[in-house]
């Protein structure tokens, strides 16, 4: 009726996750544009050749009803902005570096929670009235 199939997402021939450390110029900014395009590169892979071409002769030969694909990356709505993720790594990296996260990359935080906080004032607003 059912047939599990259980990948390895963590260690077999998937690429090395980046290092936020990596994105760190000599001046100590955060180079967010080189990392939004590795991290967004159409050439980065979750798991290896050698295990699509397995997962998808065992789907293809599977007669049963339910098929049930398993893995360790939790995958869901994400209900933080990315563009507030990426600084608030930045934030770590930066004190993880430095001792201390950079004023400029801490304005740009402030800046960032006030526009979501003028979002979310607009939203409920529009939603009570």
């Amino acid at each position: 009726m059912l047939s599990l199939y259980m990948l390895d997402t963590r260690i077999i021939a998937r690429d090395k996750q980046l290092d936020y450390t990596n994105y760190i110029d000599g001046s100590g900014n955060f180079k967010q544009t080189q990392f939004q395009t590795d991290l967004l590169s159409n050439n980065r892979k979750l798991i290896g050749d050698e295990q699509m071409t397995w997962l998808g002769a065992q789907i293809n030969a599977d007669t049963t009803t339910w098929k049930v694909l398993g893995q360790q990356i939790l995958m869901t709505k994400m209900l933080i902005p990315a563009e507030l993720l990426m600084l608030l790594n930045q934030v770590m990296t930066e004190i993880a570096h430095f001792g201390n996260a950079q004023p400029s990359t801490m304005a740009a935080l402030s800046a960032a929670i006030g526009q979501l906080v003028i979002l979310k004032t607009r939203y409920l607003q529009k939603i009570l009235h």
